[in-house]
């Protein structure tokens, strides 16, 4: 365990601790905070002791020793004591990165909203690479004003495809409205390509793949015998050709995914619905990222957000195939 590891830092001898309680989880956390812990720490730094970030376990030393959130070494971001004050105060659920992003958002101007949905997307999982560019990004949204902040994980998929395809892309001049226009032809165009692809089978080459593994399933919710009745069925796609009728149907662009899903990265998941009286119709598409077996992404027709009751059966589904759900679903 790291704690082994690291005990030569340590403030104490650990051989004068001693558990105050038989919870496993409540003396780890009484042992760190005996042997490293003279400052108060957030929550939410506890957690990098169980995972395998020992740049970060040497955070927790050094702040908790009392040094300040700026003077840490190999920090991704430039910290402001606006940030470095944010970041100590971030929410409990929120990983170090997390806390980062969060941070950063705050210090930038913008709120905890925004700060949720862009941990969310994109600039919450590409590891702070291309720093320069990104926090130039994250300022503007938080300069922005008042938008639709529920757009903004497509808007970033669409400056990621820029930023890769022209390094000197930038956000000087840009609007808020202009970026919003371009994003939904930018996906406009991307749904016309895949369907022209899909008719001329044009240097496509239609894949196709084995199971994830991962079950689907079939709940249903309320009374058969009033308009309450729902049948909710989840299943797996297994091949370019339904992703591509998966995009069509609920227009979005996850026929991209065909490669990664081939490639064992990803497993997309279509949820359909059947209500009384009402033909049977997609619901939900479903992202699960196999490497950790989470749930990364659930959307509706034109990305929008699901709704309790589908949350509640993606719920019940993930706990029966040993799934978890991201946070920012």
């Amino acid at each position: 365990m790291h704690i082994a590891h690291k005990v030569p830092n340590a403030c104490e001898r650990v051989q004068a601790w001693k558990p105050a309680t038989r919870n496993a989880d409540k003396q780890v956390r009484s042992l760190l905070d005996f042997l490293f812990v003279r400052y108060k720490m957030p929550e939410f730094f506890y957690d990098v002791w169980f995972k395998n970030t020992t740049k970060h376990i040497d955070w927790f030393i050094d702040l908790a020793n009392g040094a300040s959130v700026r003077d840490i070494k190999n920090l991704p971001i430039d910290m402001t004591k606006k940030m470095a004050h944010t970041f100590m105060q971030a929410p409990d659920y929120m990983s170090v990165s997390e806390a980062l992003r969060y941070a950063q958002v705050i210090g930038f101007g913008g709120d905890a909203t925004l700060a949720w949905y862009v941990n969310s997307c994109y600039l919450g999982r590409n590891s702070f690479e291309h720093e320069d560019f990104w926090s130039k990004v994250i300022q503007f949204f938080a300069q922005a004003g008042m938008f639709e902040v529920e757009k903004l994980p497509e808007i970033i998929d669409y400056i990621q495809a820029q930023y890769t395809a022209n390094r000197a892309y930038s956000m000087k001049g840009r609007t808020i409205s202009a970026l919003l226009r371009q994003t939904e032809e930018w996906h406009e165009e991307l749904r016309r390509l895949a369907q022209q692809r899909a008719k001329a089978r044009y240097k496509r080459v239609d894949l196709t793949w084995e199971t994830s593994g991962i079950y689907g399933c079939s709940y249903e919710v309320g009374n058969r015998e009033n308009k309450s009745y729902q049948r909710f069925s989840i299943r797996e796609l297994l091949s370019s050709e339904a992703l591509r009728e998966e995009g069509r149907e609920q227009r979005h662009c996850v026929s991209s995914y065909d490669r990664s899903c081939a490639d064992k990265v990803n497993a997309i998941f279509t949820m359909h619905i059947k209500k009384q009286g009402v033909p049977e119709q997609t619901a939900v598409t479903i992202q699960v990222r196999l490497s950790t077996m989470e749930i990364v992404q659930a959307k509706g027709a034109r990305n929008r957000s699901i709704t309790p009751t589908e949350r509640e059966v993606i719920e019940r589904w993930a706990s029966r195939e040993y799934l978890s759900m991201s946070k920012f679903l």
